[in-house]
């Protein structure tokens, strides 16, 4: 497996991000986000990271490349396996946020490719809804001042959007809308991460294998002993030395 064949299966499996990317790959098609895309998408990362890690070949010139798709996969990954990908209310935007870059770029002068994408927003919203349905069910559902806000402007604002576009996709954000709005009602208040996903998230964003805590402690000792050795050259100095700036100091 190569890295630009990778690639290129990224694209395909995420067209919208195709499309910010400037390439016409899936220029007339949604994400899959049924339960059976959602599942093939983390089976890609999967293999995608597994040959990154395996040292898939390619040229040196390739290395950050192969470092920056390997975090992707491993933010994927993390995404798929944790309660939020059961309440992420943001995805429901992904269509309306995507067709309404594809036609402030122009990249689609004829509209055909905006039109079909258009067509397709109303069976996204309905697979959606079937997963924020079943997080509902196992207790994962996402802040209220989150969804309040989502359901009470920005999917107002999407459904606007597509009103002179396609009439079953302004349908189907109101309708979604009123479920943000619904789940908003007996959402918990309280928005924190908690303390694993944090670290997940703080290991996964810094590339890090320590904790905020153990990264914490391993400041407090480097900047115990950097005291301990200026208290050192200090002793050494003789009487009346004069220490202008940081390179005297150093050399000292």
């Amino acid at each position: 497996m190569q890295l630009d064949g990778l690639f290129a299966t990224y694209l395909e499996l995420e067209p919208e991000e195709a499309t910010t990317l400037g390439s016409d790959v899936g220029a007339d098609r949604l994400r899959d986000n049924t339960e059976a895309g959602l599942e093939r998408r983390a089976a890609y990362f999967r293999e995608a990271l597994g040959a990154l890690e395996g040292g898939l070949a390619a040229d040196a010139d390739d290395a950050l490349d192969r470092e920056a798709f390997a975090r992707l996969a491993r933010y994927e990954l993390h995404q798929h396996e944790s309660p939020w990908r059961w309440s992420n209310p943001e995805w429901a935007l992904y269509p309306y946020r995507m067709i309404r870059y594809q036609r402030a770029i122009g990249g689609d002068p004829t509209g055909e490719a905006v039109g079909a994408r258009a067509a397709q927003v109303a069976a996204y919203l309905e697979a959606d809804r079937a997963r924020l349905e079943a997080g509902r069910v196992a207790g994962h559902v996402a802040h209220r001042s989150l969804l309040g806000y989502l359901g009470g402007v920005e999917l107002p604002a999407a459904a606007d959007f597509f009103e002179s576009l396609d009439a079953a996709a302004a349908a189907a954000y109101r309708a979604h809308a009123a479920l943000y709005q619904e789940l908003a009602a007996a959402a918990p208040e309280d928005g924190a991460l908690g303390p694993d996903e944090y670290d997940r998230r703080w290991a996964l964003t810094f590339d890090l294998d320590e904790t905020p805590e153990e990264l914490a402690a391993r400041a407090r000792d480097q900047l115990r002993a950097l005291r301990e050795a200026i208290v050192v050259a200090a002793r050494a100095l003789e009487v009346g030395t004069h220490v202008r700036d940081f390179t005297d100091a150093s050399a000292l």
